[in-house]
């Protein structure tokens, strides 16, 4: 796999895309989409405790020039077609992804993958200057996220005044 400072990159074997990070911290986590630590699963496992949560900035006078979904804590995993979900409807890719480049896919990827810290999101192509910050609240399979109703509906808000989305200007945060 190709690293780019901390930033994962999809790469191209034999025409196939493959991107699957493994954690090192808890292998545990790798198999499985839904992992749990105890006995008694959470229905909403909360971030793990090693970093904070960004708060959501949204603002809807703000013109976002991308999105920066913190997933960490939530063993989501790096993926070709990675979502965004809020009250059990798609957000992203959403309407029209069938009609994504391959190429771009392949090369480029409709999401960046950063692992670590808030900071190094910032700092990735993708943002720009005012990237949207919002916290997943849950994982959708391996390598999607689900968002509570109010940010589902403030990332649509955002995304209808600059078509980031469309842009797949994207970034997820990672666990390392």
């Amino acid at each position: 796999m190709k690293k780019n400072g901390l930033i994962a990159v999809l790469i191209s074997l034999m025409g196939l895309v493959a991107c699957t990070p493994v954690s090192l911290n808890n292998p545990s986590a790798n198999p499985s989409p839904n992992p749990t630590a105890s006995s008694s699963p959470s229905p909403n496992p909360s971030p793990s405790p090693t970093h904070q949560s960004a708060p959501s900035n949204f603002n809807p006078v703000t013109t976002f020039t991308s999105v920066i979904i913190d997933a960490r804590g939530l063993a989501v995993s790096a993926s070709m077609s990675p979502t965004i979900s809020a009250d059990g409807q798609e957000i992203f890719p959403g309407p029209g992804a069938g009609d994504i480049d391959p190429n771009f896919v392949i090369n480029q990827g409709i999401t960046a993958y950063v692992y670590g810290s808030l900071d190094e999101a910032l700092r990735n192509t993708r943002a720009g200057s005012t990237p949207l910050i919002i916290t997943a609240l849950a994982a959708d399979g391996r390598s999607g996220v689900k968002l509570s109703s109010q940010d589902g509906k403030d990332l649509q808000t955002a995304n209808a005044k600059s078509m980031f989305l469309n842009n797949f200007k994207v970034i997820f945060l990672l666990d390392r």
